[in-house]
């Protein structure tokens, strides 16, 4: 449980939204929300509903505003989260699909889908031609429960025939036996972007095969393999595709502390060829000192990563001060995230001093660190100075003054 925590916690901390775009209502107040879903309400343009759900009432509420979509033109965001969906449901929802061109997004997370209605739901998709963004994940569960074979199997055939998807969550779906569906399926789609397959077990044996496809994909622009037990094995295969791939530009893996500094120095030398990547998420894979000093150095020379993920990283002082040793040369990085690595007041104070000599860092994440409260308001005052936070952005010519603390520090 305690191992299941943490990685929620990564989820929430590390990654974007996932599609929580308004607060989300219990399913037990849909009654409020129904009769502005069938009068199509033109200001109702999210159906955001978490479970749990008790009653036939509820039930029935739940298939009346599926079937609403069917003619609703108003709802662009579909978001379902643990209620339990059945197959009689998911085929209402396909029924509306089929006709309605409207919905863009349709986020099912934590309802444990059998292969049957996944199949509906894809050959709706294929139909209805404007979902751009789906998430079947079931994080949270166990993978040897709901991640079966037959259910990603479903999804990875539904993904190889589908021509309008551009985003795909499918974090908790096991692909540990079936890692070359995958790859088929991401040879054969020619529209997917992003894919999400945090907690999928995806492993060496999945992500060097993924690694060559890289190396000629033309499409797939983010990709997320978190807590899929990859070792340095399978990221010095992402780091040899790294160093030839123009498309994808934010790669997030954290949580495959078998990576060590092996991987890190391998994704270090990536980053010194590669100008398309501008974010990379690394937190707690298992590199220290070593493997942060390759990147801080390969971060001298790289000209497009913009944030930069390390948490849980245990570096301490010593790998503060290649990071701050760096921050003086590199001019792209706006974000570093670094809660949870060991520092102290002193290699705070490498990285304060560095920043006074940066102008394109806005945020450092400290968080976790036995540091003092005054030396992370100081660091804080800095980043937050109006002018250098124009110049990051590109709303001001004015190039803020370095070597010297700016308005807002101390």
């Amino acid at each position: 449980m305690r191992q299941r925590a943490s990685l929620l916690f990564c989820l929430l901390k590390v990654c974007s939204p996932c599609y929580f775009h308004s607060p989300l209502v219990s399913i037990m107040n849909l009654s409020r929300i129904l009769p502005r879903l069938t009068s199509n309400d033109a200001t109702l343009e999210e159906l955001s509903l978490r479970g749990p759900r008790m009653g036939e009432d509820t039930n029935e509420r739940l298939e009346r505003a599926l079937r609403t979509l069917a003619t609703n033109t108003a709802v662009k965001s579909v978001i379902l989260l643990d209620l339990r969906l059945t197959r009689a449901e998911i085929r209402i929802m396909a029924d509306a699909l089929r006709v309605n061109r409207t919905i863009t997004l349709i986020n099912l997370a934590q309802n444990v889908l059998d292969a049957e209605s996944i199949q509906m739901l894809f050959d709706a998709l294929r139909v209805n031609g404007t979902v751009r963004e789906l998430n079947l994940s079931v994080w949270g569960h166990r993978v040897d429960d709901v991640g079966n074979d037959e259910m990603t199997m479903a999804i990875l055939a539904g993904l190889a025939e589908n021509t309008c998807l551009t985003d795909l969550l499918i974090n908790g779906r096991s692909l540990r036996a079936i890692p070359h569906l995958l790859i088929d399926a991401l040879r054969r789609n020619t529209t997917l972007r992003k894919i999400g397959m945090a907690v999928c077990q995806l492993g060496d044996m999945g992500v060097c095969p993924l690694a060559d496809l890289l190396k000629t994909n033309t499409t797939l622009t983010s990709i997320q393999i978190s807590d899929g037990d990859v070792t340095s094995v399978g990221f010095c295969a992402i780091a040899e595709a790294l160093k030839v791939n123009t498309t994808l530009t934010e790669l997030t893996m954290y949580n495959n502390t078998e990576m060590g500094d092996e991987g890190a120095i391998a994704l270090a030398d990536a980053l010194r060829v590669n100008n398309t990547l501008t974010k990379l998420i690394l937190g707690h894979n298992g590199f220290k000192l070593e493997g942060v000093r390759a990147i801080a150095d390969a971060l001298k020379i790289n000209s497009s990563v913009k944030e930069l993920s390390m948490f849980k990283c245990f570096f301490g002082d010593d790998g503060a001060k290649a990071l701050a040793e760096m921050l003086p040369v590199n001019t792209t990085l706006t974000d570093l995230i670094i809660w949870k690595t060991g520092l102290t007041d002193v290699g705070t104070r490498f990285l304060f001093e560095a920043a006074k000599l940066n102008v394109s860092l806005t945020k450092m994440d400290l968080d976790f660190n036995d540091i003092q409260s005054s030396v992370k308001r100081e660091i804080q005052a800095l980043l937050d100075d109006p002018v250098r936070a124009a110049w990051a952005t590109g709303e001001a010519d004015t190039k803020p003054a370095i070597g010297i603390p700016l308005a807002g520090g101390e």
